[in-house]
């Protein structure tokens, strides 16, 4: 399975998923199994870094970006949470659903 960071704006409300660590040589967020159907569920438990300012892929760099190695997240939702009580003080884990472009 392929490791990414999630990333958030600091200067307008988009997020994005850079791939950090493919899962084989030859494989990214093209070609990987975990985001093959758009959506990817290994994302849990990361926390959004706040990117630099200007750093938007789709706002500051209209667009132009390596699309095997970044993709713009549409939708992030948290799915389910086990652990010891509902709120996010309680120990447990969250395990998120990212839709992306």
């Amino acid at each position: 399975m392929c490791s990414a960071q999630i990333y958030k704006s600091q200067t307008c409300a988009h997020r994005w998923v850079v791939l950090t660590t493919p899962c084989a040589p030859d494989k990214n967020i093209s070609n990987c199994t975990s985001f093959q159907d758009g959506r990817t569920r290994h994302l849990s438990g990361l926390r959004h870094i706040l990117a630099p300012p200007k750093a938007c892929p789709q706002c500051d760099m209209k667009n132009l970006y390596d699309g095997s190695h970044l993709r713009m997240i549409k939708d992030f939702k948290v799915g389910v949470k086990c652990g010891a009580g509902p709120s996010k003080s309680d120990q447990g884990r969250e395990f998120t659903i990212c839709t992306i472009m």
